[in-house]
């Protein structure tokens, strides 16, 4: 917020100590309201929010009650509801960072796992997701988003690839359409994200259409009013239609072209002044040339860089010269300026003119002293001087120059921007009055391009708000897209959530593991079944605080509608999920770390019911031991009372003997430990009690508490001195209360389990190779269709089949291709299960992360290329961002938007028992075929591959 809009809050909160009594010096008067025109605090604080932020007076806000209890959330006077006025508690401060939503030292941050930047989330796509995790939405927006997430992974290559959305930001939108800013960029951007949200809704695939219908609940509820598809994709449709009727078709299909280019021109006006006016030969552009001079073959200065949009070929005119002048071709539709442009050409043809009767006799009369003359010097040319913006001559002798004034010739020394007459340098008054004419055109052609673009922002005007919907649908999709597939490759699961008032039901979670460890059998999963409160105990470093922070962070998921690490998951639906896991004193409040626990407790108890969740590590250890345990135990029995259900993890183990007045719904879990026997080098032998880190019925006693000194470097003198005074106190303690509470054993201890010391790896990054297509362009090719690429692939898949079929039944061979169907048993249905299609503007769907792939690329311009992969996704968009990295730097423009658009069959090979070794078999043997029938192939090599290991291939 704004430094306004902080002071103001600080307003409000002093007007509400006023209203308390404690109001200080002010004694509660009128001064913390005489900011505002309204008495009401509330609106105020609106009304600057709505100034400050250039909102519309009648912009409605969502106000969160915070006293309100469950499905507070009420819509202010104006604003539409939302999908439910049901929605949970949002996080506490406290709670997000103990779970890691919010980035805390030492807590494994969950947003990296649920959708790490890694898998190329944009950053409001993180956002979104963040905000999920700290807002939890209704019920029926989390099971919305379970669906997609369930119907996204559950694709087949029969579905159909999804479009490729573009996440643009709703508030870059809004500002830009407002403001009437946005460059014809913004709005291919826009049209191109319009495009792709209404393809996702008008899928052929149902399965795709039950995604996008899925995220419509998501959607309303992020935007604050009701979004329905058919709304939607006809206002998709109307913003493309009207940004197609004024930007350029070219730039639609290819903004990134145009940009690159635009960004190449801007690069270069941060030149050194000096240099570009003491040009040198060697710099000269090869366009300076005539233009009758130029052919096909010219550099790539001389390229045709506007495309469909080009100025006419004029002599004597170099193409960056136009450039300079003319950036705005090829933004808009030349229909939409047409006068404009017209207007420009002819002042370009009459600057032509004027050069050639003025300037060309010149150039001639000295190119033919020159080739009489003995002595050498530079010669006279026509230089396009970039700083000044003219075409002037350049080396003309002053001699030379007086001769042809005698001659008649009007001759004269032009002038630089600033007015100083520029002494070598030569022109004539018509060629200077041609070029002021042209250069006033081409300022006025670019206004009217500016023009066109502020109106079609005019024109949007009406659909703002459905675009901003589409941009947050965008945005939605790309992330719980992202999610599934990141989920999928971790071995996540999607979650049943209960209904609403179901608080019977028990919560069940099979094999949970943390959410920050692998699934891979390196870290030892846990079956949590939690109907009440349960008390866990056990000793340090056994996994207590682990269990609780993954059991909460997996409800915490669920109810997010997000994938949980577990096998299965029944969760309930809560209203509020709190974690109190550690506490620290805070001196600028002047509160104690106990003090601060109890303010925590007290909020909890405040707002607990029986829809809440709750979790609460270590309480009371900030104080003596036997008050710690008293409290402890009034806080479970008021839970208990409350209906909560969640953990009470703690070392305080005088509350397994306090006579609680429970229900038989809180129940009592211990971390499990086993005795290990150690032999020392001096062949004594060591009883030690070892943590499994498994969650098991029972309870604890032990802390283990000296035994963690010794193993985290505390010297031997000063252990065994705690354990000789370890009789003391507990004979103390029994003493002190007569045996009705157990000792101070492990008070100040704090469980920081790490369930494995193995890192998650990072997994091997696959770059598509690509080379030059003109070292190939002598070789004899015939492209071929997507049908036929297709066809090859399909019938090698089934030659392979068989092939693999016949090699089984005759040896028990080295090649397992991991097919259990009998010989000749693969027909049409199963092929066209198999292979699929991604088109030019699409992406495979987020299932592809589960499947090893052979695919064949083909680009527009003809050229192929197979390859094979575990994540079809991520390669494709590699060989597509490769494809305009070399496309930018191609002197042929004329191919150039062909090269970049990339379309891909493809066919899915189970990974059981060989499938990456029966992939590369397959992908040699297409390419050995497309070889034959003459394919232009981008590579070739790995046709050679003929024999794959099944046990090194994976």
């Amino acid at each position: 917020p704004t430094r306004r809009l902080r002071m103001e809050i600080g307003n409000i909160l002093s007007a509400a100590r006023d209203a308390r009594g404690d109001g200080g010096e002010l004694g509660g008067g009128y001064a913390a309201h005489q900011r505002y025109d309204a008495k009401d605090p509330a609106k105020g604080i609106l009304e600057i929010v709505r100034r400050e932020y250039n909102m519309p007076p009648d912009a409605a806000f969502e106000i969160v009650k915070a006293g309100g209890g469950p499905g507070s959330n009420v819509a202010s006077a104006g604003a539409k509801a939302g999908p439910s006025s049901r929605r949970p508690y949002p996080l506490s401060l406290a709670t997000a960072q103990q779970l890691g939503v919010l980035p805390t030292r030492s807590v494994p941050p969950l947003l990296s796992h649920v959708l790490p930047a890694s898998a190329g989330a944009p950053a409001a796509c993180r956002a979104y997701v963040q905000e999920l995790l700290l807002h939890p939405p209704p019920l029926d927006t989390a099971r919305a988003i379970s669906n997609a997430c369930l119907a996204l992974t559950s694709l087949t290559p029969a579905d159909g690839a999804v479009p490729r959305l573009e996440v643009t930001p709703p508030a870059k939108i809004a500002k830009l359409l407002r403001t009437r800013e946005g460059s014809h960029v913004f709005f291919a951007e826009l049209s191109a994200m319009a495009r792709a949200v209404r393809l996702t809704l008008e899928h052929d695939s149902s399965k795709t259409r039950f995604v996008g219908e899925s995220l419509l609940n998501p959607t309303s509820l992020k935007v604050g009013r009701p979004v329905d598809r058919e709304s939607l994709v006809a206002a998709c449709a109307s913003a493309e239609a009207i940004v197609a009727g004024v930007v350029a078709a070219e730039v639609l299909e290819s903004p990134f072209a145009d940009a690159s280019r635009i960004i190449t021109d801007e690069s270069r006006s941060g030149e050194d002044p000096e240099s570009m006016y003491r040009e040198k030969s060697d710099v000269f552009l090869s366009s300076d040339e005539y233009a009758e001079e130029s052919s096909d073959d010219e550099s790539s200065d001389d390229a045709d860089d506007f495309a469909a949009d080009a100025p006419p070929r004029l002599k004597h005119l170099p193409s960056r010269f136009l450039r300079l002048n003319e950036p705005w071709r090829g933004r808009v539709r030349r229909e939409v300026v047409a006068d404009a442009v017209e207007e420009v050409e002819s002042a370009a043809r009459e600057l032509s003119k004027a050069i050639d009767q003025d300037l060309a006799p010149v150039l001639r009369r000295t190119e033919e002293a020159a080739t009489g003359s003995r002595k050498k010097r530079a010669a006279c040319f026509l230089e396009h001087d970039q700083r000044n913006n003219a075409l002037w001559l350049r080396h003309l002798s002053a001699s030379e120059a007086h001769s042809l004034i005698d001659d008649g010739v009007p001759l004269l020394h032009p002038v630089d921007r600033w007015g100083k007459e520029i002494s070598d340098r030569w022109s004539t008054e018509r060629v200077e009055r041609a070029a002021d004419a042209y250069r006033v055109a081409a300022v006025r052609a670019g206004g009217a391009v500016s023009s066109a673009l502020r109106a079609l922002a005019e024109a949007l005007d009406d659909h703002v708000s459905d675009l901003i919907a589409a941009a947050t649908f965008s945005a939605i999709a790309t992330a719980v897209s992202l999610h599934a597939k990141h989920a999928l490759k971790r071995g996540w699961h999607s979650s049943t959530l209960l209904d609403e008032d179901d608080v019977t039901t028990p919560w069940t979670m099979k094999r949970l593991t943390p959410f920050w460890m692998p699934r891979d059998g390196s870290a030892v999963p846990n079956d949590v079944t939690v109907s009440g409160v349960i008390v866990l105990t056990g000793p340090n470093m056994a996994g207590k605080s682990t269990v609780l922070r993954a059991t909460a962070c997996a409800a915490l998921l669920s109810n997010c509608g997000l994938f949980v690490p577990a096998e299965t998951a029944v969760v309930p639906h809560f209203d509020n999920l709190v974690a109190r896991m550690s506490s620290t004193d805070s001196p600028a409040e002047g509160l104690s770390s106990y003090a601060v626990e109890m303010a925590e407790v007290s909020t909890m108890l405040d707002v607990v019911t029986p829809k809440s969740l709750v979790f609460i590590d270590e309480l009371g250890r900030g104080t003596e031991a036997a008050h710690g345990t008293a409290m402890g135990g009034a806080v479970i029995e008021a839970l208990d009372a409350a209906g909560a259900r969640g953990m009470f993890a703690t070392h305080l183990h005088g509350v397994l003997d306090l006579p609680l007045r429970v229900s038989p719904f809180v129940t009592r879990a211990k971390m499990e430990t086993v005795e290990t026997v150690e032999t020392e080098d001096d062949a004594e032998h060591t009883r030690r009690l070892a943590p499994t880190w498994r969650v098991v019925p029972g309870e604890c006693r032990e802390s283990l508490a000296l035994q963690t000194a010794t193993d985290m470097g505390v010297r031997a003198d000063v252990v065994a001195r705690g354990k000789a005074l370890l009789g003391d106190v507990l004979a103390n303690e029994r003493s002190r209360y007569g045996g009705g509470i157990s000792a101070l054993d492990g008070i100040d201890d704090e469980s920081r389990l790490s369930l494995t010391s193995r890192p998650e790896g990072n997994e091997a990054e696959f770059s598509a190779t690509s080379a030059s297509n003109e070292k190939r362009a002598k070789k004899k090719t015939r492209a071929l269709s997507i049908a036929s690429l297709r066809s090859a692939l399909a019938e090698e898949f089934e030659s392979l089949l068989a092939a693999s079929e016949t090699e089984r039944e005759e040896t028990q061979g080295s090649i397992d291709l991991g097919f259990s169907k009998p010989r000749n048993s693969t027909n049409a249905k199963d092929l066209k299960e198999r292979v699929g299609y991604v088109g030019f503007d699409e992406t495979p769907s987020a299932a592809s992360g589960a499947w090893t792939c052979v695919y064949v690329l083909r680009r527009a311009d003809g050229w192929a290329y197979c390859g094979e992969t575990d994540d079809l996704a991520k390669r494709l968009e590699t060989h597509r961002a490769t494809a305009r990295r070399e496309s930018s730097a191609r002197s042929d423009s004329k191919n150039r938007n062909k090269s970049t658009k990339i379309e891909c069959v493809f066919v899915t090979v189970p990974k059981t028992s060989g499938g990456k070794s029966a992939a590369r078999l397959l992908e040699s043997r297409v390419i050995r075929r497309l070889t034959n029938e003459d394919a232009p192939l981008l590579s070739g090599r790995d046709a050679r591959n003929v024999s794959f290991g099944s046990g090194g291939a994976e």
